[in-house]
């Protein structure tokens, strides 16, 4: 699908899902181009007598990379026809927005979001012009997909080369095999059975295998997704798999 390229952005309080656009509800334009930050990433280096240079055990406990956090800045300004008015305007915005936890999706990226805890920083003006800051400064390091694994997809705005299609909601599985697509990155997802045709109903991946008696939510702390990750049914039931995708 091709996007058409602008200079706004989408956020969204989490606490009330009350939304807006930076350009067409506050006629504000985004000025900088490096508004998301680099991931830090978590490392750990350990010194040990009678070796050269650190040891890196990073990695020991999760088996991958981890990251701590990334700063997302964006630069807005605009215009009012009374610069006076850019008192009241900069206080409406913080009372709507700062301090709060948003999500943000840029609209030349409409199928990720970025969140953390908002602040409106920096405000100036000059004349008619006013400018600040729209920031999150410890925001989660990674993009989650706007859409999770439960969710039907629609066409539009479906991205045929960078979307991930959801739809494993209220499915029913026997003695079979499902791929997941989960995207870049691994996930642990959630299993509600919601019903059971057929017992015993085993769950398998990898070198695991789970009994399931019940009907119930299940999340399996082993059971790490990867892309095209296969998971073996065994028995009848009806299922539903969620989980939400992220990436750097």
């Amino acid at each position: 699908m091709s996007n058409a390229l602008t200079n706004g952005a989408t956020i969204t309080v989490v606490s009330s899902g009350s939304s807006y656009h930076t350009l067409t509800d506050w006629n504000l334009a985004i000025s900088n181009t490096d508004y998301i930050g680099d991931p830090e990433v978590n490392e750990t280096l350990v010194q040990i007598p009678g070796r050269s240079g650190f040891y890196d055990i990073s990695e020991v406990v999760s088996g991958k990379p981890t990251f701590s956090t990334r700063k997302i800045s964006l630069e807005v300004g605009g215009l009012l026809d009374d610069r006076q008015e850019w008192d009241n305007e900069i206080s409406r915005i913080r009372n709507l927005i700062h301090g709060r936890v948003v999500q943000i999706v840029f609209d030349n990226d409409p199928l990720w979001y970025w969140q953390g805890r908002c602040e409106v920083v920096d405000f100036d003006r000059f004349r008619r012009l006013g400018t600040f800051k729209i920031q999150i400064p410890n925001a989660l390091p990674f993009k989650y997909y706007v859409f999770d694994s439960a969710d039907s997809w629609l066409w539009d705005p479906f991205d045929f080369e960078d979307g991930i299609i959801p739809g494993y909601t209220s499915i029913d599985v026997e003695d079979e095999s499902l791929t997941f697509s989960v995207g870049a990155l691994p996930v642990n997802p959630i299993i509600k059975v919601n019903l059971i045709t057929r017992v015993p109903f085993y769950v398998s991946w990898d070198t695991h295998t789970e009994r399931i008696d019940h009907e119930g939510t299940y999340r399996f702390p082993d059971m790490i997704l990867y892309d095209d990750t296969v998971v073996t049914f065994n028995g009848a039931a009806n299922i539903t798999v969620t989980y939400r995708s992220m990436s750097l």
